[in-house]
């Protein structure tokens, strides 16, 4: 029995010391809980500060955003007036050119019927002269 009792010695004291490191460790983690406490305060603080002052940098980068964009339509609109002006142009010009070139095209069509009605007669001449010789040859 000398031995048994050794054991119960032992896991007896190793229980109560057990026993006692979680009544520390509950006393410690109760102690940390209560000095975190102020910390856990300042780090809410601190948290809504940033917050606040991250909402009122968006804000201003918004608005600086806006003006920027309110800047460059200025500063564009010239440039678009520009390429407005040029592209009637541009379609002026495309207009004032086809309308030339038709009736350039229309010049040449009446030209063309005109050559053609000079050539039928000269071919009409021809074939009379050549039908009277045939014809005279015949005859003789």
């Amino acid at each position: 029995m000398g031995v048994s009792s050794i054991f119960k010695n032992l896991f007896g004291s190793a229980k109560e010391v057990v026993s006692d490191l979680a009544e520390k460790a509950e006393a410690g983690f109760e102690e940390a809980k209560t000095a975190a406490a102020p910390l856990m305060d300042k780090v809410e603080n601190f948290t809504e500060e940033a917050f606040d002052k991250a909402k009122v940098v968006a804000a201003d980068l918004a608005e600086k955003a806006e003006a920027g964009f309110e800047e460059a339509k200025t500063a564009a609109a010239p440039l678009v007036d520009k390429v407005e002006n040029f592209a009637g142009d541009a379609i002026d010009k495309a207009k004032d050119v086809v309308a030339d070139l038709s009736g350039k095209a229309n010049e040449n069509i009446e030209n063309a019927k005109k050559e053609g009605s000079v050539l039928e007669n000269k071919i009409e001449d021809i074939v009379e002269n050549t039908v009277e010789k045939a014809s005279e040859s015949v005859n003789d």
